[in-house]
């Protein structure tokens, strides 16, 4: 609707899904090297492999993807003034009503809202002015101050509705013609006709009440929004001489029309000065990627879609992020309202409310990139503004509309926008922190009233509070970013849209509604460390609905940890010291012909996933899957199948090693077992770590070089180190040299052929034997 919207707003649902969870964010630096510890890799290594293999890294390689081969290619952002001009737009008007006099109810510039639409007809059908007195004309059996309320279907078609059940009466209409990815001026308006004068002339002889002078008196008559005021002004001239009065009576008939509509598809060429709008457009392709999940209620993911080249692009896209596409899908397939799902969208952005410092960082730096690039400033408000408000702050309806920028974001049917008053950038002197150091803080709620001229009613009114951004850029300085008027539109269903305001979000934080979209030259600028741990705070599902969808499907605990865990066994496992043991547990499970999937998890969950399972696990336990062993494998195999769909893990040319399907479908098996098992794990754990004190100091030592590698502190969380586990099974010197020494897990996997025959010979060993 824009930021300023009619007084009736229709919404539609819509769902914000952040994938990493509510929970307080995993510090992917603290984890690795937790994880690197009680795995027995070298933590410089899983460390430099962590982030040159990690999400900061996969995330920009999905930027390109999306760039030079997704389908869809990348959506289109513009930035734009979003205020019509009003003085060129009365012009034309004017011109198509003889030169009258204009009153503007309305005027917005943007994508088409369906509600002028439907306010046409409604008012040209059944005279409706919402304003004064409901509907001259109402439809038969219905009251004249009837509530109206309308829905829209993704195929456009409108469906009205007058009154209230059980008597109520409906009506299905349709607007064709509408480009819903167009620009469009859209103004609700009124002809203004002043009458012509007619004048009576009465002479009589003077009475003694007369009275010599003018009066003038002033009659409204209201007409379901056709108003008409009538001016009678009587003058009265007494000649004493002839003892005469003349008595002039002059009658004035003002009539101000009905609600007028004018809708233009700028760029069409009727109205040049009209058409200049667009070309006053920032437009880049510098945003990532938009992937459909789901389109007017059709699964995209299916596996019957697979033929299609977005099924195919979008399921490549998604690997670069280590994301399955099929298991969202079936993530939202999960949702007992599924069938109310119209679309369902994986986007990444920010949300306006995190809480967390790199994403606020984040957000810092791009309102700094908009307040560069916008096409109205803060001094144009302030002056405008001033112009136009009252004495009491209010602003007239016919007065110009403030000064409004937009930035659209568009990637087929998924359309928003972020409109905003102004960003204002400055740099002062003074202390919020260390360098580097991001603070937001809310400023003084503000908004304005919009009146109406013709009754002094509240016609319009926004938000237009101001939100700061903060950051100290050097000892003495820091950075201010001043936002006002910041509102997100998520453009649902042909002009249909959910509304979220910024000012208010920031105290829900529930709302993740407000997301800000990922824009390439900002990470650009990030440094590796901060995009890495940014990439956990920036990837969503948007489900958009007309009925209200049970959101708390998708909160399950698996699902909110699974980027986190997969990211972090990932460099453990892909890059730390388990990769020759995996290679001889999945010879003898093959040797065997038992399920090499299992056994390869119980490997990594005995060998490296303990401290991860304390991590995650035990905030589970008691709410999901219970204490148990195989709880540690199957988080485990959910990294390790991940990985192994995208990589050669799980191809044909390794026989033996598990494949995707296999090791995620291991997942499900997960049932409740003893805790004693996790508890001697544990003991065990701490009674090493007891004894090996110099090789405890060794690794610290070599914890804090890593860390000035990466020019982070040195806070370890030394609480978290000491719940952990650590358990490494015996090795060859062989196999110590190949997994040191070699980085390329994959040539170790190759032996397994070269071992075939040895390990058909030997009998299958029992690793929990190897504990005692």
């Amino acid at each position: 609707m824009g930021l300023f919207s009619r007084k009736k707003i229709i919404s539609v649902s819509s769902v914000t899904v952040n994938l990493a969870g509510k929970d307080t964010q995993t510090n992917y630096l603290r984890k690795t090297i937790n994880s690197s510890i009680t795995s027995g890799s070298d933590v410089a290594g899983t460390l430099s492999s962590a982030y040159l293999h990690g999400m900061g890294i996969k995330i920009e390689q999905a930027y390109k993807y999306g760039k030079d081969h997704y389908s869809l290619g990348l959506p289109e952002g513009k930035i734009y003034y979003g205020t019509p001009d009003i003085p060129e737009l009365t012009s034309v008007i004017q011109g198509l009503n003889q030169g009258k006099d204009i009153v503007f109810v309305q005027a917005d510039y943007g994508s088409p809202d369906i509600s002028y639409w439907v306010d046409q007809y409604v008012t040209q059908k059944y005279e409706y002015d919402a304003d004064y007195g409901g509907m001259g004309k109402p439809p038969a059996g219905i009251a004249s101050d009837a509530d109206i309320d309308f829905t829209v279907d993704s195929t456009g078609k409108v469906t009205i509705y007058y009154g209230t059940a059980p008597n109520q009466f409906k009506e299905t209409v349709t607007f064709p013609g509408i480009d819903f990815q167009g620009g469009y001026y859209m103004a609700i308006y009124r002809i203004a006709t002043k009458g012509s004068p007619s004048s009576t002339v009465e002479t009589r002889p003077t009475l003694p009440t007369d009275v010599e002078g003018t009066n003038t008196t002033t009659e409204n008559i209201n007409n379901y929004g056709q108003f008409s005021t009538k001016k009678t002004t009587v003058a009265v001239v007494i000649d004493v001489v002839k003892n005469m009065t003349t008595i002039t009576t002059t009658i004035q008939i003002d009539v101000v029309s009905r609600k007028q509509y004018f809708f233009y598809k700028a760029g069409v060429g009727t109205y040049p000065t009209l058409d200049s709008i667009i070309n006053r457009v920032t437009r880049a392709s510098i945003y990532y990627p938009v992937v459909p999940l789901r389109l007017n209620n059709k699964d995209l993911t299916d596996p019957s879609q697979q033929g299609t080249d977005l099924y195919k692009t979008s399921k490549n896209l998604l690997n670069k992020l280590n994301l399955k596409y099929t298991m969202l899908g079936d993530k939202l397939n999960e949702n007992p309202d599924v069938g109310e799902i119209d679309h369902a969208f994986f986007v990444m952005g920010i949300s306006f409310n995190s809480q967390y410092q790199t994403s606020i960082d984040y957000l810092h730096e791009f309102f700094k990139y908009l307040s560069k690039t916008s096409p109205s400033n803060k001094a144009e408000y302030l002056t405008w503004y001033a112009q136009t408000s009252g004495a009491t702050g209010h602003i007239g309806a016919n007065a110009t509309r403030p000064p409004v920028n937009k930035l659209s974001l568009r990637q087929g049917p998924y359309d928003v926008t972020v409109a905003y008053q102004y960003v204002d950038f400055k740099v002062v002197d003074g202390v919020i922190g260390k360098k580097g150091t991001v603070l937001r803080e809310k400023g003084i709620a503000a908004s304005i009233t919009i009146i109406n001229d013709l009754n002094a009613s509240v016609e319009l009114k926004t938000n237009v509070s101001v939100v700061y951004f903060k950051k100290q850029i050097s000892d003495t300085q820091y950075e201010v970013i001043e936002l006002c008027g910041a509102e997100h539109s998520n453009n649902v269903y042909k002009g249909h849209s959910v509304n979220t305001n910024g000012y208010d979000c920031l105290g829900d934080l529930d709302n993740q509604g407000f997301v800000v979209p990922l824009c390439q030259n900002i990470l650009d600028e990030m440094n590796l460390v901060n995009r890495t741990q940014m990439t956990f705070d920036c990837m969503f599902m948007v489900i958009n609905s007309y009925s209200e969808t049970k959101a708390k499907w998708y909160q399950s605990g698996i699902f909110q940890i699974l980027t986190v865990a997969i990211a972090i066994v990932v460099s453990v496992v892909s890059f730390g010291g388990a990769i020759a043991g995996i290679q001889g547990v999945i010879a003898a499970a093959t040797a065997a012909g038992t399920s090499v999937g299992l056994a390869v998890a119980t490997f990594i969950g005995t060998q490296v996933l303990i401290g991860l399972a304390v991590t995650y696990g035990i905030q589970l336990l008691g709410q999901v899957l219970g204490a148990d062993f195989l709880f540690i494998a199957a988080i485990a195999m959910l990294a390790y199948g991940a990985v192994s769909a995208y990589t050669s893990y799980g191809s044909s040319s390794n026989p033996g090693l598990p494949y995707a399907d296999e090791v995620l479908g291991l997942v499900s098996s997960v049932s409740k077992g003893a805790t004693s098992q996790l508890q001697k794990d544990l003991e065990v754990v701490m009674k090493e770590m007891k004894q090996n004190q110099e090789n405890y100091q060794q690794q610290m030592k070599d914890i804090e070089d890593a860390m000035d590698m990466f020019q982070m502190n040195k806070d370890i969380d030394l609480y978290a180190l000491t719940q952990s586990a650590y358990f490494n099974l015996f090795e060859q010197p062989n196999e110590f040299l190949v997994r040191t020494l070699n980085s390329n897990p994959g040539i170790v996997t190759l032996d397994a052929v070269s071992r075939y025959v040895g390990n058909a010979l030997t009998l299958p060993q029992d690793l929990n034997s190897l504990r005692s």
